[in-house]
C-alpha cells in the first residue's frame, strides 16, 4: 500500500537521476513488489528522501493545491505528445484547468448550487478524457499495467470515481474528501519520491563538493609525490586495472581502488578513508554518466598515466552517441597532468580522427603511447605468453604492457606474471558450475561485449566439441534505440548458440521475435538466473553442453506481473 521502498530502490538504481527515474515510471508506475533481484540499500540519502517523500504524501492529503500541482504535472509527463487525438487533449487540458480554477475562485463568482453543477459537468469531462487518454497510451504500450494487478487497479479507480461523484450526507463530506485525497496521494507515491529527490539533491550536491575539496586537500598535503594511474573507457576498465596492479605491486608501493568504485564521490571517499600517505602508485578506474562527472574525477585525481581502453557502446542511452561519449572522455584526458602519458589503442586514435578530434593537438604537451591491437602482446620486444585470455582481454593487456614498460618493470617478472594472469571474476572467466564448464561473462554487458563473449564461448565450445547454451537477458543502454541492439545480438545468437535460455526482461519480446524470424526455435523463457540454472541442470548434460552466462541485469529492466 505504501511502496516507498520499491520506488526508492528504482531511484537508487538510476543513481538518483530524476529524469531517468521518471522514464522508468512509464512501465513501473502501477507495479509493486519491485525488489526482486536486489534490495534497497538504506543509505543516508535514501533515508532523507524517504522522509521527505512521506511528508509530501501527507501534504498531498491535507492540502489540495499541492496534490493538484503534482497530479497534473504527472499526467502531462506521461501522456502529453504521446498518444490520443489533439482535440481530446484539448478537452482534457481545458476541463482540468477549469476544474482546478473553479475550486480556487469558488466563493467569488457563483452560489454553492451553481458551483456544484459546474464542477459536476467539468469534473466528468476531466475524468473521462483522462481515462480515454490512458486507454490510448496503454494500447500503444507507453503506459502499462501489470496483468495480474490490472483488475484491482481498475476496481480502485472505479471506486474512487463512485466516491468522488456520490453525494453523502453533509457531516460525511469532509470524510469523503479526506479518503479521496489520501487514496490518490498514496497512489502517487512514485511521484512524491521523484519530487523528494529533487528537493534533497541540492543538499547532497553541496555535501559532495565538500568531500571533493577534502580529498584534493588530503592529496596535496599528504601525497605530493604520488603517481596516479587512471583507467577509463566503455569496458575493460576493471580487467585493465587488475592486470596493471599485478605487474607493478611488487616493484612499487601500490594501492588499487577495489571493485567498481569509479565515480568522483566514490573515489574521493575512498581516498579520505584508505589512501596511505606512503603509497607510491595509486591505480583507479574512472566512469561517469556525463562530462561533468569525468571532469570532477580528473580534478580530484589528476593522472600521471591515463589508460583509455576504448570508446564503445556503453552508456549511450545517456550520452546519445559514441562521439558525445568520446568528447566527455576527452574532458578527463585534459584534466590529467600536463606531464601525463596517455595510453590508448590505434583503433581509439582512429575513432577520434573520424570525429575530427585531433588528439595530438588537444593533448599537447602530454605524451601519447599507442598500442597496435593487430600485433601480438610484447614486452621490451619479446612476445609474452598467457592463458585463458579472450581477444578483448588481450587488447587490455597490450595497453597495460605499455605502462609497465614505461615504469621499467623488469622483463623477467612481467613475462612470468603475465603467464599466470587470470581475468577478474565474471569477466569472460572460465569456471565450473554444477558440473558444467561455464564462460562467466555476467558482470556487465553492451552490444560489443555481448558479441565478444559469444564469440569466445563459441570458440571454447568448438574446442571441447560441445553444444553452446547461452543464458541471456538483453542489452540495455546500447543507444537511443535500445531494442535495435537486441535485434542485432539476436542475429549473432541465431548463428552461434545451439540453445538459448532467455530471461524475461523488458527486452525479451524483441529478442524472441527477432529469433523467430530467423527460424531459431531452441529457446526457453525463464524469470530469473536461479530458474535458468534449475532448467539447465534438468535438461542439459555437462558432457555435451557448455554454458555462456551473461548478465541477469537489474530490477530496472523487469516489469514483473
Amino acid at each position: 500500500m505504501f511502496p516507498f521502498a520499491d520506488f526508492l530502490h528504482i531511484l537508487q538504481l538510476e543513481n538518483y537521476d530524476t529524469q531517468r527515474y521518471l522514464r522508468r515510471l512509464e512501465y513501473l508506475f502501477f507495479r509493486r513488489d519491485l525488489q526482486r533481484l536486489e534490495q534497497l540499500k538504506w543509505t543516508s540519502r535514501v533515508k532523507l528522501t524517504a522522509a521527505v517523500a512521506a511528508g509530501l504524501t501527507i501534504l498531498g492529503t491535507l492540502f489540495i493545491p499541492v496534490f493538484y500541482l503534482v497530479y497534473i504535472g504527472t499526467i502531462v509527463y506521461f501522456l502529453f505528445n504521446r498518444n490520443g487525438p489533439k482535440w481530446l487533449w484539448g478537452i482534457f487540458l481545458l476541463s482540468g484547468a477549469s476544474f482546478h480554477t473553479l475550486h480556487v475562485v469558488s466563493g467569488w463568482l457563483w452560489t454553492e448550487n451553481q458551483l456544484s453543477q459546474l464542477l459536476n459537468y467539468v469534473g466528468w469531462s476531466y475524468v473521462v478524457s483522462f481515462l480515454i487518454l490512458i486507454a490510448f497510451s496503454g494500447l500503444k504500450g507507453n503506459f502499462s499495467f501489470p496483468r495480474k494487478g490490472f483488475i484491482w487497479w481498475m476496481l480502485f479507480i472505479l471506486a474512487m470515481l463512485v466516491l468522488a461523484f456520490s453525494r453523502p450526507p453533509e457531516p460525511l463530506v469532509i470524510i469523503q474528501v479526506i479518503i479521496l485525497l489520501f487514496a490518490f496521494s498514496v497512489m502517487f507515491i512514485p511521484v512524491w519520491v521523484a519530487v523528494a529527490n529533487m528537493l534533497v539533491e541540492p543538499i547532497y550536491d553541496l555535501a559532495k563538493q565538500l568531500i571533493y575539496f577534502q580529498a584534493k586537500t588530503y592529496l596535496q598535503k599528504h601525497c605530493p609525490q604520488l603517481k596516479i594511474i587512471l583507467v577509463a573507457g566503455s569496458y575493460g576498465k576493471t580487467t585493465t586495472k587488475n592486470f596493471l596492479y599485478e605487474l607493478v605491486k611488487y616493484n612499487y608501493r601500490t594501492q588499487i581502488v577495489p571493485g567498481n568504485i569509479n565515480t568522483a564521490i566514490g573515489l574521493s571517499s575512498w581516498v579520505l578513508r584508505h589512501l596511505d600517505p606512503h603509497t607510491q602508485i595509486l591505480i583507479a578506474e574512472a566512469d561517469g554518466y556525463d562530462a561533468a562527472e569525468y571532469m570532477a574525477t580528473g580534478s580530484i585525481l589528476p593522472a600521471d598515466y591515463l589508460i583509455l581502453t576504448n570508446v564503445g557502446d556503453q552508456h549511450l542511452e545517456r550520452f546519445g552517441s559514441r562521439e558525445n561519449l568520446a568528447k566527455a572522455l576527452l574532458k578527463l584526458l585534459l584534466a590529467s597532468k600536463t606531464t601525463a602519458k596517455i595510453v590508448l589503442s590505434q583503433d581509439t586514435w582512429q575513432d577520434y580522427d573520424t570525429w575530427k578530434i585531433n588528439l595530438q593537438k588537444q593533448l599537447a604537451p602530454r605524451a601519447i603511447l599507442v598500442a597496435d591491437l593487430n600485433q601480438k602482446p610484447t614486452y621490451q620486444g619479446k612476445v609474452v605468453k598467457y592463458k585463458h585470455l579472450s581477444e578483448s582481454n588481450q587488447d587490455n593487456l597490450k595497453l597495460v604492457l605499455l605502462v609497465a614498460e614505461d615504469l621499467q618493470i623488469p622483463q623477467a617478472f612481467v613475462l612470468d606474471t603475465v603467464s599466470k594472469l587470470e581475468p577478474p571474476e565474471r569477466r569472460q572467466q572460465v569456471k565450473e558450475m554444477f558440473g558444467f564448464t561455464v564462460l562467466d561473462d555476467s558482470y556487465n554487458i553492451s552490444l560489443n561485449t555481448a558479441k565478444a563473449g559469444l564469440e569466445q564461448a563459441w570458440q571454447l565450445a568448438k574446442q571441447q566439441q560441445k553444444e553452446l547454451v547461452v543464458i541471456f537477458a538483453g542489452i540495455p543502454e546500447a543507444d537511443s534505440q535500445e531494442q535495435q541492439a537486441n535485434v542485432e545480438i539476436a542475429q549473432h545468437l541465431a548463428k552461434k548458440a545451439d540453445y538459448l535460455v532467455l530471461l524475461n526482461s523488458i527486452f525479451a519480446n524483441t529478442v524472441q521475435q527477432s529469433l523467430a524470424k530467423l527460424g531459431f526455435q531452441n529457446l526457453k523463457l525463464v524469470n530469473s538466473m536461479a530458474e535458468a540454472w534449475q532448467l539447465i541442470q534438468q535438461q542439459y548434460n555437462p558432457e555435451k553442453h557448455l554454458i555462456l552466462m551473461q548478465p541477469e541485469l537489474t530490477d530496472l529492466y523487469y516489469a514483473f506481473d
